[in-house]
């Protein structure tokens, strides 16, 4: 992944890691706005950072599967060069008061722990469920924390057909924000 002038390489020790437990890889997604922008970020708020590990979740994922990936992400998260950064929609292409209503309802559900509105939630919900179910088993006891939410209307879009998404971490009590 090259962004202006800094190029960001795949960590193949972790790539090799997903693929020996049954991950699979592919071209399909490289120029996904859903990986691109993420890392663009990253390469542009951590200048140290040289190598990713972009994860593309299948709808198909049963949660065995999934739940092997949080446990992985888990041991990856506690070495100091990990970062883990989440880009999932939280509405899609949903007139803009729906999108505001239906994302009212996916916040409580990460206030109440409910990841069977996170696993069910489809486009007329959320955008990709599965991709908040592994986000708040991800999240263990820590707080979600969203520091912006916003949506396609706020840049300039149709109100008809917005899509909405937030920016935030996961945050240890009495740990401030990254």
């Amino acid at each position: 992944y090259s962004f202006a002038g800094k190029t960001l390489s795949i960590d193949t020790t972790r790539l090799e890691t997903l693929k020996n437990r049954g991950g699979t890889t592919s071209t399909l997604f490289l120029n996904e706005h859903g990986i691109g922008v993420p890392i663009a970020m990253v390469a542009r708020v951590f200048e140290s950072v040289e190598q990713v590990m972009p994860i593309v979740i299948s709808a198909a994922a049963s949660k065995e599967e999934l739940a092997g990936l949080v446990e992985l992400m888990r041991v990856w998260e506690k070495e100091s060069d990990t970062l883990v950064v989440f880009s999932v929609d939280f509405s899609h292409y949903l007139p803009i008061r729906e999108a505001l209503m239906h994302d009212a309802a996916t916040r409580r559900a990460f206030v109440n722990r409910d990841e069977q509105y996170m696993w069910n939630a489809t486009d007329d919900v959320a955008d990709f469920g599965k991709g908040l179910w592994l986000l708040m088993r991800l999240q263990g006891k820590r707080e979600l924390r969203i520091e912006k939410a916003f949506s396609t209307v706020d840049l300039g879009g149709s109100d008809r057909y917005t899509t909405t998404f937030f920016a935030g971490w996961l945050e240890e009590e009495g740990i401030n924000k990254p």
